[in-house]
């Protein structure tokens, strides 16, 4: 999971649940995912829960970036991601 804050605001985001086989690059992958969002311009509370999918993500396959190298597990991680997004933009 994660957390943010800025000035008196917080937001929490719980851990994405996954098997994991290694985590090796989870905490890049989840940089990478945060500065992703944060770059576009996405509110902090979407930005940090995409960076928890992308983070978790990397840990469902060996190696820090081989989970995102099979289009077939790129395919299941859009899927995820579409189904977290529109909960939280359900929210706003």
């Amino acid at each position: 999971g994660s957390s943010a804050y800025r000035g008196n605001n917080e937001w929490h985001m719980p851990a994405h649940p996954v098997k994991v086989v290694d985590a090796v690059g989870a905490g890049d992958s989840f940089n990478a995912g945060f500065l992703h969002g944060w770059l576009h311009g996405w509110q902090l509370q979407t930005v940090i829960a995409y960076a928890n999918i992308i983070g978790a993500w990397s840990t469902t396959a060996a190696g820090g970036t081989a989970a995102f190298c099979s289009p077939e597990l790129l395919s299941k991680l859009a899927d995820t991601w579409r189904i977290a997004h529109r909960l939280l933009c359900s929210e706003d």
